[in-house]
């Protein structure tokens, strides 16, 4: 009978104890899943936050690009304009050297 009351106890001093604990572990996987709930959300603000900087930081470098390609093509059309103003002044340089030899002229030339 000793055995059986010893049971009888065990079993009614464990019954409360596993309903405790089955409560305490179903409060816990509650809060876990709140916190599961709340990195996600907490994740997809921090995506949706460095997707906004992706494309700013991505404007950014593009508009330097642009910026340094329009300087580029800036130097180039002064240089090309400058190459054709030099062309210019050497043809007109020629013509008029040539109407002064038909005039018997010529230009000054300073040696140095």
């Amino acid at each position: 009978m000793s055995t059986l009351a010893d049971a009888r106890r065990c079993r009614t001093a464990f019954v409360p104890t596993e309903r405790h604990e089955k409560k305490k572990d179903e409060e816990l996987l509650g809060q876990m899943n709140k916190a599961d709930s709340n990195r996600t959300v907490e994740q997809k603000t921090e995506m949706e936050t460095l997707s906004q900087v992706v494309p700013v930081s991505l404007l950014r470098h593009t508009q330097r690009v642009l910026r340094k390609e329009a300087a580029l093509w800036h130097r180039a059309l002064v240089m090309e304009r400058r190459a054709a103003l030099l062309d210019l002044l050497e043809q007109d340089r020629q013509q008029y050297t040539l109407e002064l030899n038909r005039m018997g002229k010529a230009f000054y030339m300073l040696r140095i």
